[in-house]
């Protein structure tokens, strides 16, 4: 086996839900011809050893080798003749059946299946066995991607607008359009469907793999295919991409002088951004405070730190880490609460996840905020990303979280103390029942 630490380096340590691929086809994968064996080795090892929780080693390998045969299947080699060896559980000995299962597979079907398109199916097959929403796999392209988020820096070829489904049997509705962008000048609105891209009906598609098909080189055209708001017909709508740099917070004054603020994130430059529209919010005179986190997944671990330092005293116990071997760690307010704080309502659906659940459920406790919303997503913990080999990378789960009052929320999330759903009928009517009650909440306190 070869040693890590001449392979890959760790990047970064996140709160952050996996956002990793779809299950990737061979028709569909990453496109360059530079995969590795040593990708798989490096991705098998790192899941092995570096997990939080015991995996099965055997039960790591055996998922990969039957993701590469599902991958083939799904590009038409029906049966796929692909090995799968008897593993012992032990990595020594399993890491070369592995490599020699995969290559064999490879040299059999050379003509639909490149070493990179290996790697995007084995690796994202053993990261989805481990069962854990921290443990991801990254193609090359999403990896930088995810490290630029992660950093706050990130930018890509798009349309400039976000995607919601309420379950993952409804339609897909665009949830906001962004001003400026090849979205808003096509006449995109909120509340739209998207029923196909380039002709593709996307009705059983993930929204994260609507995204992946939306995105594209900057000046290429994408054609989606939208049933307008009120409508019952569709139409064709052709859009030429452009650079985008998400937003990582928005804000506004609503009436009544609440002020309203979106984070859809924790990258590294979160906290100075939050400051500057609470600032904003202060000058213009707000009396309360809206937070909403909806689909927000997480970010930097010191990123959730310093945002949540902003509201809660000085050396508060915010949340604590517990590695494999049982070490803790604790994070501390760091005594950057701001001098006065209005009451504060905290917006949260099934999308809220991670950092964003450990800022929800940390101003709940200590009775900073009230939350209204949905359930979160159950999805806390610490990953930490990894780079492999092939430009790809690599998100394990490597330790376990509660809330500084003790809460386990992985699995589990945080309850809102105001229930309020939100319908693939809101959604299409361009409603936002949830942000109301927030606001009533705001206004009346109750």
């Amino acid at each position: 086996m070869k040693r890590l630490g001449a392979l890959l380096f760790a990047a970064y340590l996140v709160l952050a839900s996996g956002c990793g691929p779809a299950p990737p086809t061979i028709s569909s994968g990453s496109g360059a011809d530079a995969g590795s064996g040593d990708s798989i080795e490096v991705a098998y090892q790192l899941i092995v050893q570096k997990s939080v929780d015991p995996v099965n080693a055997a039960t790591v390998a055996t998922a990969g080798v039957n993701g590469l045969r599902v991958a083939l299947i799904q590009d038409g080699v029906t049966p796929p003749e692909v090995d799968v060896p008897h593993f012992t559980n032990d990595p020594a000995q399993d890491t070369p059946l592995l490599h020699d299962s995969v290559q064999t597979a490879i040299d059999r079907y050379s003509s639909k299946l490149t070493p990179s398109q290996a790697d995007d199916a084995v690796i994202a097959a053993m990261a989805k066995s481990v069962g854990d929403c921290h443990t991801t796999y990254f193609t090359p392209d999403q990896f930088k991607q995810q490290l630029a988020w992660v950093q706050g820096q990130m930018q890509f070829g798009g349309i400039g607008a976000s995607l919601r489904k309420t379950k993952p049997s409804d339609p897909l509705v665009i949830w906001r359009v962004f001003s400026g962008t090849p979205a808003a000048r096509a006449g995109l609105r909120e509340g739209d469907i998207i029923k196909a891209v380039d002709g593709h009906d996307i009705g059983s598609y993930t929204v994260q793999a609507v995204v992946d098909l939306v995105r594209g080189p900057v000046g290429k055209t994408v054609q989606l295919t939208i049933q307008p708001v009120g409508q019952q017909t569709s139409r064709v709508v052709s859009i030429v991409r452009d650079q985008i740099q998400p937003p990582n917070v928005e804000y506004r004054m609503l009436p009544n002088q609440v002020g309203y603020v979106q984070l859809y994130g924790f990258p590294e430059n979160a906290a100075g951004q939050m400051k500057q529209a609470l600032d904003a919010l202060d000058r213009q005179g707000a009396r309360s405070w809206i937070i909403d986190v909806r689909d927000n997944g997480g970010g930097a671990i010191d990123s959730v730190t310093q945002v949540l330092s902003m509201f809660v005293p000085k050396n508060t116990l915010l949340f604590y880490l517990y590695d494999s071997t049982g070490k803790r760690t604790d994070y501390v307010a760091d005594g950057s609460v701001r001098s006065h704080l209005p009451p504060i309502t905290v917006l949260t659906n099934d999308g809220t996840g991670s950092g964003a659940e450990i800022f929800a459920a940390t101003l709940q406790d200590q009775k900073i905020a009230k939350v209204v919303g949905t359930q979160t997503a159950g999805c806390v913990g610490t990953g930490q990303l990894f780079s492999l080999p092939s430009g790809g990378g690599i998100q394990v789960a490597v330790a376990k979280l509660l809330t500084g009052q003790g809460r386990v929320l992985n699995q589990i999330g945080v309850t809102p103390d105001v229930t309020v759903d939100m319908t693939i009928q809101d959604l299409t009517a361009g409603k936002d029942p949830q942000l109301q009650r927030a606001y009533q909440l705001a206004v009346s306190g109750r």
